[in-house]
């Protein structure tokens, strides 16, 4: 090491706010929000999230484990369920409300 150069330890913490959107044009993306230190403004990362797959579809096949790419399918399976009945459940609450006060308005008033 240079005589002129100085060692020293730098701690930071780093939080990480992570999200999936879906974009204007329909694609979805995987969407990383980091925080250094105490801050209030976050550094934005966007990935699509097509590239995460098919990081995940290069590194197994390479591997060739196949049962990874089944597990991983499954749970992505299992978790599109799980979406499409939370949003189910708050489709039909909203269209239970919109009928119960359609129904108490009186349409001749």
């Amino acid at each position: 090491m240079d005589v002129y150069a100085q060692e020293f330890d730098l701690t930071t913490s780093l939080t990480i706010d992570y999200n999936l959107e879906v974009e204007r044009d329909g694609i979805l993306q995987l969407v990383l929000n980091l925080y250094v230190g105490s801050s209030d403004e976050s550094q934005v990362l966007k990935t699509d999230f097509y590239n995460i797959t098919e990081r995940v579809l290069s590194y197994y096949t390479d591997n060739t484990d196949y049962t990874h790419l089944f597990s991983i399918a499954n749970e992505l399976t299992q978790e599109a369920e799980r979406i499409r009945e939370v949003a189910t459940t708050m489709e039909d609450s909203v269209t239970a409300v919109s009928d119960l006060f359609g129904a108490l308005v009186d349409p001749t008033a």
